[in-house]
């Protein structure tokens, strides 16, 4: 068992860099998950294609059952999920979006795969989820000290630099050549930090399906179609399938709220931002394969609450380079390493 438990570091690395990826892409959201989406989708049919039996997809879409679909329907729920946290990384500090969407994430699938499998110790169990709630309350201080220290013009700053640059030529175009352009864009993107915290809890609560549902279509029931989709590698893929279909759905929704519409961030892209989106869809289908090989062999319960602490990893370092502790007021700094804690 302990090497499975290795494996799933794996997903902890994949999973927890994903948010600095994105910060580096800084691309809108319609852009960045156009880019994340699909790049996740081509790594799981490169693994599928090279470690697995293409076969056994084509199988399983010919042949559909409710186990195919829960897995399809996890994809298409995380891949809102993703995408929307991902949309509150622009306005929110990735150290704040990121956890909190994953805390709530966290909180919700692990009771809903209680109620499916249950637990060896459920005291425990009950433990570790008030501990991650307190951590989402000492986050929430954390923003709310911030925001009461931060003036109209640093909470503007809140967006990535790369993003702004991108999203103030897009704005500049459809503001028809206007000097004074620079105020109306700032009013054009200023998602405020509140309705971005808005969205994270959405996107927890989207993010919170696919684990049961995961739990459900592989669990073992007999009959062939139940062992096939215990295949790690067919799981990636339908799952990756699943978030495709949501990509439409995502880019209009991200377009809608940044107000820069599908089309014109992507064609905006530089090679840099595109290259980060890449990576970044290739290291979280890495970490699902991870995830999906190492779950097979141990309870999903103990699995998914190793691999629901990447934050833990990439946050610690980004929550004290928010700003200069020496410019931080000191209720924010005693709120940010209550949460590190």
């Amino acid at each position: 068992m302990n090497h499975w438990i290795l494996l799933l570091g794996v997903s902890l690395v994949c999973w927890g860099v994903w948010p600095s990826f994105r910060q580096l892409c800084g691309a809108p959201i319609a852009a960045f998950a156009t880019l994340n989406i699909c790049s996740q989708f081509l790594t799981a049919t490169v693994y599928l294609l090279a470690l697995g039996d293409p076969s056994a997809a084509a199988h399983a879409l010919q042949h559909p059952n409710l186990r195919t679909a829960a897995v399809l329907l996890g994809g298409f729920s995380l891949g809102h999920a993703d995408q929307l946290s991902a949309l509150a990384m622009g306005y929110l500090p990735a150290a704040v979006a990121y956890p909190l969407y994953a805390g709530i994430s966290l909180v919700l699938a692990q009771a809903l795969n209680y109620a499916q499998t249950g637990s060896k110790e459920p005291g425990m169990l009950l433990l570790g989820l008030a501990l991650v709630l307190l951590g989402l309350i000492l986050l929430t201080a954390t923003q709310s000290a911030k925001e009461a220290g931060d003036t109209k013009t640093q909470s503007l700053q809140r967006t990535t630099t790369r993003e702004r640059d991108v999203t103030q030529r897009l704005l500049e175009a459809q503001l028809l050549g206007d000097a004074q352009s620079t105020a109306a864009i700032e009013k054009k993107i200023g998602v405020s930090s509140r309705l971005a915290m808005v969205i994270c809890l959405f996107a927890g609560l989207s993010g919170s399906g696919w684990p049961p549902l995961s739990t459900y279509a592989r669990a073992a029931a007999g009959g062939a179609d139940s062992e096939a989709l215990r295949d790690p590698l067919l799981c990636l893929w339908i799952f990756q399938l699943g978030q495709l279909c949501a990509l439409p759905s995502i880019t209009t929704i991200g377009g809608t709220l940044t107000q820069t519409g599908i089309i014109r961030p992507i064609r905006a892209l530089t090679l840099r931002s595109a290259a980060w989106g890449v990576i970044c869809g290739a290291s979280v289908a890495t970490g699902y394969y991870a995830f999906y090989t190492s779950s097979a062999h141990i309870s999903p319960t103990v699995s998914f609450g190793i691999v629901a602490c990447n934050p833990v990893h990439n946050d610690p370092c980004q929550v004290h380079s928010l700003s200069n502790p020496c410019d931080s007021p000191c209720s924010e700094s005693l709120w940010r390493w209550c949460w590190t804690f």
